[in-house]
């Protein structure tokens, strides 16, 4: 697992395949197993918890993974363009951006306790996400 990851495409291709991932619980690489459901997280520089992270989903593909729809909804391209663009025509005409709902197949309550590192650093609390996951 990468120690330094800000967008794990790797991981990504990997979940489009059908094939689940281990990756290491740092902000950016635990974002495709966080919102696809389809991996483990593992602790980084942990020889132990990488180890068992692969034991886990060695031994049991089929909790980990999830159809391809699902993945391909949760990470489509074309979804990502499109909010770049109203993000860019907002900046163009002045207007306040509101991002379009995020999509996800994972469970919501993995969520809160994992993703309170990544929003500190964007300036977000995770009282904020839990209140989304919960209208999610």
């Amino acid at each position: 697992p990468s120690r330094t990851d800000c967008f794990p495409s790797v991981q990504i291709e990997a979940m489009l395949c059908g094939t689940p991932v281990v990756a290491s619980n740092i902000p950016g690489a635990r974002q495709a197993v966080l919102r696809s459901g389809m991996g483990r997280l593992v602790e980084p520089r942990d020889e132990r918890s990488l180890a068992q992270g692969l034991i886990d989903v060695l031994s049991s593909p089929q909790e980990y993974t999830r159809p391809y729809e699902l993945i391909r909804a949760v990470f489509d391209p074309q979804r990502s363009i499109d909010e770049y663009e109203r993000l860019f025509d907002c900046l163009i005409r002045g207007v306040a951006f509101e991002p379009a709902e995020e999509v996800t197949c994972s469970t919501p309550s993995i969520l809160p306790d994992t993703l309170t590192d990544d929003l500190s650093i964007m300036g977000r609390t995770a009282s904020s996400a839990d209140s989304a996951v919960a209208e999610g």
